[in-house]
């Protein structure tokens, strides 16, 4: 779990930075940085720190979060949740070769 906080953090400051600084907007996405069990405590802190200084960046952002862990973030952001059935990836995992079509105009340039 400290390599984790650690990469929050780490991926944090970055976006902030790129935020702060850039001449152009781009969108963020992370993650869910909880793999397995963890103490209620030890949550609260990482989603506080979340919300603080990742969710709250003026700017699009995505972050993947399981339901029961959303009662850890700062409730007074305003968030839009798309709620998933299933992996959105998961059939492009069975067919690459559509990825990968996708994908090609980007080798042109």
């Amino acid at each position: 779990m400290d390599a984790n906080k650690k990469m929050l953090a780490l991926y944090t400051a970055y976006a902030n930075l790129v935020n702060e600084y850039s001449s152009t907007n781009v969108p963020f996405a992370m993650d869910s940085f909880i793999k397995n069990e963890t103490a209620d405590e030890l949550k609260e802190q990482m989603f506080s720190f979340l919300s603080k200084y990742y969710l709250s960046i003026n700017g699009q952002i995505f972050f993947s979060i399981i339901n029961e862990n959303v009662k850890y973030l700062n409730q007074e952001n305003d968030y839009n949740f798309i709620y998933l059935d299933k992996p959105i990836l998961e059939e492009i995992n069975k067919n690459n070769e559509y990825l990968v079509k996708s994908f090609e105009i980007i080798d042109k340039y």
